[in-house]
């Protein structure tokens, strides 16, 4: 048989850099992991803090009660979590809340 006609599996893990390379892939998908995991506290807290800073009115319209958040924030998915909640700093926020107001 010709060397470049053969019945080995080049990518089979016994090969040394086969094996380098899957421990390079398990290494970067740790790294993947963890940097998941950091960004999904981070989004947590932006979402606590942000909830905590409205006041109980805007709260109770929403159905939540402030003693509630970190547990209804822990509950929350990945997805549920890329919603980007409105700030009372943000201007659109002021104008949503007058809107609000003016048709309560």
């Amino acid at each position: 048989m010709h060397h470049y006609l053969s019945n080995r599996n080049y990518l089979s893990p016994s090969l040394p850099y086969a094996r380098a390379h899957q421990k390079r892939a398990e290494a970067s998908g740790a790294i993947r992991r963890m940097l998941r995991a950091t960004v999904r506290r981070w989004k947590r807290r932006r979402l606590v803090s942000t909830l905590q800073s409205l006041d109980d009115r805007l709260l109770r319209d929403i159905g939540v009660h402030r003693g509630d958040i970190r547990t209804l924030v822990a509950e929350l998915d990945d997805r549920e979590l890329g919603m980007n909640p409105v700030a009372p700093g943000d201007d659109r926020s002021k104008d949503a809340q007058t809107e609000y107001l003016q048709a309560a």
